[in-house]
Order: C-alpha cells, then structure tokens, then sequence
C-alpha cells in the first residue's frame, strides 16, 4: 500500500508567498492548504 503524502497547512497573508510555497512543496508530494487568517476550513477532511 503506498502511503498518504503529507499534508501542510499554509498561513501567510502575503498572496505571492502562499502561492510560491504551494508551488514548490506541491511539486515535491505533499497535500496543500493555504489561507491568508489563521482560520481555515481544512479541505481533505472528511
């Protein structure tokens, strides 16, 4: 059974660094969320 990637939970409230960090850790297979406030509704829960 292959394993789950990771999941990583993005807070900046700078746009281009959410996105660069998305981008870059995405590309090495991990799951993304990201928000710019500390609230955010966490999309992979079921």
């Amino acid at each position: 059974m292959t394993p789950k990637p990771a999941r990583i939970l993005i807070v900046d409230d700078e746009p281009a660094i959410r996105q660069f960090l998305r981008i870059s850790l995405a590309s090495q297979g991990f799951r993304i969320s990201a928000s710019q406030h500390r609230v955010c509704r966490d999309p992979y829960r079921t």
